[in-house]
């Protein structure tokens, strides 16, 4: 996911209790009951203007999660709003930003169907809203400093959407870093039994049911891998189909590709181990690690796309 910033524990601990009760109160999708320390609420779905998918045009719903995004928010909206296809729903979850990001979203309120500003339990809840608000019959996460490819992409994968016994479509992405960017998973083998387990798409690449996927939530327990955790329960109970074109621009740098601290570092990797089972894991997350120590950031990162397949 794009470069976001994560609240830490302490930050949370304080109001993890209202939190709870506020999400215990949900009985309708439309909007949000006032959480802790709102900030505001607004969207075109709050003046009764609600969408509806047809056959043929389904309704896809677009999320956003952001937090002190100002400098890379506006850029995803207009990957959003400017999709030459006719029937989005767009939601944005904003965690109490502190940086001029409101202003950002106000500005494109009336592109927007429904946004709401308040704090939230980290990322994965936020994302757990915005699940809880989506109406469309597909969703997709396209999250702050991340962008659609192009204008025509949701136009062109909505013919597969529309099939009868598709649950999951999914594309590639570009990872980029400065003036380098790299394909990612551009030979994937969806025809071979547990595919995902090996290679998983990009999240930002990867449309879900909302039929078939009501009930299914990011796992809070994970600081930092519920997305693969999420993506492994998806595939592994639904039938997948692959678009073979490009869906997103995926912004290198967050705590999926270089760990801030040793406290990440070690988080990452023992979420890993969780989730994969063995120790290879923390030997791949382990030689990454040290390799960003001695490197730095910008020269790991560098380095991380130049090994990859160039566009």
């Amino acid at each position: 996911m794009g470069r976001m910033a994560l609240r830490s524990h302490e930050e949370l601990s304080e109001f993890s209790d209202e939190q709870n009760d506020v999400e215990g109160k949900l009985d309708n999708n439309l909007s949000l009951p006032v959480g802790v320390g709102r900030q505001g609420e607004g969207g075109v779905r709050l003046n009764d203007q609600l969408k509806y998918g047809s056959s043929g045009k389904p309704l896809i719903t677009v999320i956003t999660i952001v937090f002190n995004g100002v400098d890379i928010l506006e850029d995803t909206i207009l990957s959003i709003v400017n999709q030459s296809y006719g029937n989005i729903e767009f939601i944005v979850i904003d965690g109490k930003s502190q940086d001029g990001t409101l202003d950002i979203i106000r500005k494109y309120e009336n592109a927007i169907d429904y946004w709401v500003s308040e704090k939230d339990l980290g990322i994965y809840n936020a994302m757990n809203k915005g699940i809880v608000l989506s109406r469309g019959q597909w969703m997709i996460f396209m999250n702050a400093g991340d962008q659609f490819y192009d204008a025509n992409v949701l136009q062109n994968v909505s013919g597969i959407l529309d099939e009868e016994h598709v649950d999951i479509v999914f594309g590639k992405s570009i990872s980029h870093f400065q003036e380098l960017s790299v394909l990612r998973y551009e030979n994937f083998s969806s025809d071979q039994k547990d595919f995902y387990k090996k290679k998983l798409p990009n999240h930002q690449a990867v449309f879900l049911s909302r039929k078939k996927y009501s009930d299914l939530r990011y796992d809070e327990s994970y600081r930092y891998c519920a997305d693969s955790d999420y993506l492994f329960k998806a595939f592994s109970d639904g039938v997948s189909r692959e678009y073979h074109g490009i869906v997103s621009l995926f912004e290198l740098g967050g705590a999926s590709n270089y760990y801030p601290t040793f406290k990440a570092f070690r988080t990452i990797a023992i979420e890993s181990m969780r989730l994969r089972g063995g120790l290879r894991p923390l030997f791949v997350h382990t030689a990454k690690y040290l390799l960003q120590r001695i490197m730095g950031k910008d020269r790991y990162l560098r380095f991380y796309v130049k090994k990859g397949v160039k566009r």
